[in-house]
């Protein structure tokens, strides 16, 4: 009896530490209020699209190190994916911070910016998604609006 009493204390102290472990890892994508526009800067979007501008942040929350790269960054219209614009240059030109860079944040390491998307017009309703690259199982990834 006291055998078993320990195998399920150890069983369940070895469970809450794996939930902590994986409750601790995360990468934390805030996302804010999108803006439409026709043009940004030098960049003008195609006829019957425009642009979506997202003030974005990511933040790695206990991975070693997370590979950005804005090809990872999505936008879902009327279940169709966009890819980023590459209108950095435009952006940063008008005083947005672009994030058109491939960075790698190590633990705790944050970038802050802005990303474009060429939408259709009249686009009031989309979803952003960060899908990164990953060989081990994939990552924690945690949504939240900028307030």
């Amino acid at each position: 009896m006291f055998k078993l009493s320990i195998t399920i204390l150890c069983i369940a102290l070895i469970s809450l530490i794996c939930i902590g472990c994986a409750a601790e890892k995360q990468i934390k994508v805030t996302i804010g209020e999108g803006m439409l526009t026709d043009k940004v800067g030098y960049s003008e979007a195609q006829p019957g699209k425009t642009y979506l501008v997202i003030p974005l942040e990511f933040e790695n929350q206990g991975y070693d190190s997370i590979d950005y790269n804005p090809w990872y960054c999505k936008v879902t219209v009327d279940n169709v994916q966009y890819n980023d614009a590459f209108i950095g240059f435009s952006l940063a030109g008008i005083g947005y911070p672009s994030l058109d860079d491939m960075v790698t944040l190590k633990d705790g390491g944050k970038i802050k910016g802005y990303m474009g998307f060429e939408v259709p017009k009249g686009t009031t309703n989309y979803e952003f998604v960060f899908e990164p690259i990953s060989f081990f199982g994939g990552y924690n990834i945690v949504y939240t609006t900028q307030e």
